[in-house]
């Protein structure tokens, strides 16, 4: 094939031109050996034995080589991965000859059994490992493929295109949804409105406009010019605290968040939006609706709302995230993250739901945990009750939940690391980050042999039953050392 025209998900088609000489690929960075072996194509480099069976793969980007052995059938009976001078599987396989050679089972350097394989007409159905049977799922018309568990939780992983290539389960280019204003041209903004609308907010959560109002009122919040509201238009307007105007219209920007795995690097854009919105034609009916928080410090003096805190930087707390994980927990690493938002007024609607991916690296596979924001009315009730702000069943831990409304005191992790954790608009984030630390130790002892000590050691919060202080203090410490901080410490 000289030509291909593709497009990925939502992204333009793009058309790839190939040429070859002697059967073989050409282009920047692909060459062969004189044998006619590929040596080195675009992300990776290769080596061959004198029988010309492969010998290593060498990946640059993550600094990670690997390499069979074989034995005397040709057959690859013993495997290493080395990520620069730390090896990270030495694995020995059993195959059956009755089988044809299929691989039966993976022993470590110790000989101790890692995995085993079930087969049904000569495919894998089923790998056995430590504690439990992960079923493996394919549709033979698609190729998709997924896992499921002894709870019957299953989850998709691979989703090859028509080549087979594995495109992704979601579009890491998502497109923000447009919003458009009602029929009647009403905002929803009045007292009595119903639920929260987003216009009226306390330290970034929704609350209804007619407790704004009360509050400002009572003297508790100052009045916050807003950032941004919408013109007659519908359009994105910026108000310059120096000049006192209102500036052009300005769009809302994107993130773009990378993450590398296998040795390639991708990515996903997020949109961002900025903050609390209303028309500016009304501004003097709905200013009264859009103010800051105001605590009382020191002798009763108000902090100006005109200067919030300085906003959380994503990027870096993605970055906490990504390296803390792999250190508390060795088999896993994180591959993406969607932060937990807060629901509207008795809103069960996924999409408020937080998404952390994982990858085991051990196991090959890659899974999700999910920070449900809208509990069922039991189990917030739970949450109440003990008080906390979040629950996760360890028996079923790919879900949890995030509650903050169950125990208004400032936790450990607000006090110390109050840059990142202390704005009430963090609240779910950080409930998701402490829940997402209970899940990783439940799949932990559920896929992964032991023994394991009950909670990881931490200082933050030392009796606190779970390993949620282990996490929370982990990415509170990257976070305040990459942004020149100093956490406080009483």
């Amino acid at each position: 094939m000289t030509s291909n025209t593709s497009r990925f998900w939502s992204q333009s088609p793009i058309t790839t031109n190939v040429t070859y000489s002697n059967n073989k690929k050409q282009g920047t960075g692909i060459s062969y050996d004189l044998e006619g072996n590929l040596t080195q194509d675009t992300d990776l480099q290769y080596t061959y034995d004198a029988a010309g069976r492969s010998g290593s793969v060498f990946s640059a980007a993550s600094n990670k080589t690997i390499t069979p052995i074989y034995d005397g059938d040709g057959q690859v009976v013993h495997r290493t991965e080395v990520e620069g001078s730390t090896t990270i599987a030495n694995l020995y396989q059993l195959r059956s000859t009755v089988m044809g050679g299929s691989v039966i089972t993976e022993l470590d350097s110790a000989g101790q059994k890692k995995k085993g394989f079930v087969y049904c007409n000569g495919k894998v159905i089923a790998r056995q490992e430590p504690n439990v049977v992960v079923w493996e799922h394919e549709n033979p018309f698609t190729g998709t493929r997924g896992i499921s568990g002894r709870d019957g939780v299953g989850s998709a992983e691979v989703e090859p295109d028509a080549l087979g290539v594995d495109m992704g389960l979601f579009d890491p280019f998502p497109v923000p949804e447009q919003w458009e204003p009602p029929a009647d041209g009403l905002i929803s903004l009045l007292p009595g409105s119903g639920s929260p609308s987003n216009r009226c907010t306390f330290d970034g959560i929704p609350i209804l406009c007619f407790d704004a109002g009360n509050l400002l009122r009572m003297g508790v919040v100052d009045f916050e010019q807003p950032t941004v509201v919408w013109d007659g238009g519908w359009k994105f307007v910026h108000f310059n605290r120096d000049t006192g105007e209102y500036d052009r219209p300005v769009f809302a920007r994107y993130d773009y968040t990378p993450v590398t795995a296998d040795g390639k690097t991708s990515g996903r854009w997020h949109p961002v939006y900025i903050g609390v919105s209303i028309g500016s034609r009304m501004e003097g009916l709905f200013r009264l609706f859009a103010f800051g928080q105001s605590r009382t410090r020191g002798k009763g003096k108000k902090t100006s709302a005109t200067t919030p805190p300085k906003p959380v930087d994503f990027s870096v707390l993605f970055s906490a995230l990504k390296t803390c994980i792999p250190q508390l927990w060795e088999w896993f690493e994180m591959t993406g993250f969607t932060p937990t938002t807060a629901p509207g007024k008795d809103d069960n609607n996924d999409k408020y739901n937080g998404i952390i991916t994982i990858h085991d690296k051990e196991l090959g596979s890659t899974f999700q945990v999910i920070n449900d924001p809208t509990p069922p009315a039991d189990i917030k009730a739970k949450i109440i009750e003990r008080p906390a702000r979040g629950a996760t069943d360890p028996y079923h831990p790919f879900w949890n939940y995030a509650y903050p409304q169950g125990d208004r005191r400032t936790r450990p992790g607000e006090r110390r690391y109050p840059e990142l954790f202390g704005a009430m608009s963090m609240d779910y984030i950080r409930v998701q980050i402490h829940e997402t630390a209970v899940s990783l130790t439940g799949i932990r002892n559920i896929y992964h042999s032991g023994p394991w000590a009950p909670t990881m050691p931490n200082d933050l919060d030392p009796t606190h039953d779970d390993d949620g202080p282990a996490l929370e203090d982990c990415v509170g410490r990257k976070y305040y050392e990459q942004m020149g901080l100093t956490p406080v410490r009483k």
